[in-house]
């Protein structure tokens, strides 16, 4: 690597599906900007982790390749190098947002870029970026490359949910709005963690008018879903036999049925894993419990985040005090298989 690059803080487009694929919505709330000229903005794809790629340069690791417009600019200063960046956007509304945090972000090289460009093409992807567009009425007369300037592993994103409201705060995110790289240090990161109530969800009393909460959108039709779910039901049914395996039966996503073990699995595709572990809850209680019945002996979400520390005491906390079987596990793109369950 060259030198050291100072972390930085990176806007991204407003987008209501999570940075998964395009929402239209930057379009509509940008002015000058590559959104509000383009209809789109580059870094709309930025988590779709089933776009995953390995084997530049014998390198078996599965890294997402993406793009953010802050560091374009500065991307020749930037090349070679690893920072962190955290990620905000702003509202409707004109508020700031810290959305989340990505570590270990690497600047590829211009070589690994064009490497990472052609597989897209070869894995069909770039015809579906085009085709989401298209969905949205964006001429994609001239897109014709993906735009990639990071690369990053899925486990090293922390997605905040609610996001943090920084509108008000001295932080120079607050005072700007362009797609700049700004600067940030140990003690912006301490005041942005720190940062748990916004000013609205503080109020003694609060408004009767219909609100929005901030944070990633879950209730859009998500055809990941049922890739995870396919790809999932491969996997073990050749772990556990076809047998065992029971796909969408009673609703059930999926089903492992072994021998004094039944487990019911739910998949939800949000941003993080307390969100798919609060759209899960009432279904899985339903599913194994209505009425007056227990027919599973597990209940596991399964979603494209990883749990941080919070996440696991509570999934602890529910399984102690409240004797449910309920655990998560992360789905990993790459293997097609679950990860550690907690």
């Amino acid at each position: 690597m060259k030198h050291n690059v100072c972390n930085k803080f990176v806007r991204i487009c407003y987008n209501t599906y999570g940075w998964k694929f395009p929402s239209g919505d930057a379009r509509r709330l940008e002015t000058k900007s590559h959104a509000s000229q383009n209809g789109y903005g580059s870094e709309e794809w930025l988590f779709r982790y089933e776009w995953m790629l390995s084997g530049y340069e014998g390198d078996e690791t599965a890294y997402h390749y993406a793009f953010v417009q802050p560091l374009q600019k500065f991307r020749d200063s930037y090349e070679d190098n690893e920072i962190s960046i955290l990620l905000w956007t702003i509202d409707e509304r004109g508020r700031r947002w810290i959305v989340g945090k990505i570590d270990h972000v690497y600047i590829p090289p211009t070589d690994e870029i064009e490497w990472a460009q052609e597989q897209y093409k070869k894995n069909g992807w770039l015809r579906t970026m085009r085709n989401e567009l298209k969905a949205l009425d964006v001429d994609t007369t001239y897109f014709t490359e993906p735009s990639i300037n990071i690369r990053f592993r899925q486990e090293d994103v922390t997605l905040f949910d609610p996001w943090i409201d920084v509108t008000s705060t001295n932080l120079t995110i607050a005072q700007n709005s362009r797609y700049h790289p700004y600067d940030y240090g140990s003690d912006d990161l301490k005041l942005v963690l720190n940062l748990n109530v916004s000013e609205d969800e503080s109020d003694a009393t609060r408004s009767e008018k219909k609100r929005t909460r901030k944070g990633f959108g879950g209730t859009t039709y998500d055809p990941r879903h049922v890739q995870i779910q396919n790809l999932l039901y491969k996997t073990l049914r050749d772990r556990h036999g076809k047998k065992a395996m029971k796909y969408e039966d009673d609703f059930v996503d999926l089903k492992i049925d072994l021998p004094g073990h039944m487990t019911f699995i739910e998949i939800k595709t949000a941003s993080t894993a307390k969100r798919c572990i609060r759209e899960a809850l009432g279904q899985v209680l339903e599913y194994s419990c209505y009425s007056n019945k227990q027919l599973a002996d597990e209940l596991l979400v399964v979603g494209e985040a990883a749990p941080n520390d919070e996440d696991k005491k509570y999934l602890i906390h529910l399984r102690k005090h409240f004797k449910l079987p309920l655990y998560y596990s992360q789905f990993l793109w790459e293997k097609s298989d679950l990860d550690e369950k907690y």
